[in-house]
């Protein structure tokens, strides 16, 4: 699965208690792509490390195999090598 299609899965379930309507940019037999609107008021970098370390704030115990969020992780090597090859 490409990194983008992971980080599309994981942003929509972070919005998912929030979300009232998402609309569907497209789809295939492979898939679709759907997009969702929420305000943050915080900077875009503050977002994204609760995004990444903070999983447990956002994502619902019960939607785990095991019934513990605080045991999800997210390796955002994407990410670090993204901010590696800005510099």
């Amino acid at each position: 699965m490409k990194i983008i299609t992971k980080i599309a899965l994981v942003a929509t379930a972070i919005t998912m208690p929030f979300m009232s309507s998402a609309d569907v940019v497209s789809s295939s037999e492979q898939g679709f792509q759907i997009k969702i609107e929420q305000p943050y008021e915080g900077t875009a970098d503050s977002g994204y490390q609760r995004f990444v370390n903070d999983i447990n704030q956002w994502w619902l115990d019960d939607h785990t195999w095991f019934g513990d969020a605080e045991k999800l992780s997210i390796d955002a090597t994407a990410w670090r090598l993204f901010l590696r090859n800005r510099r």
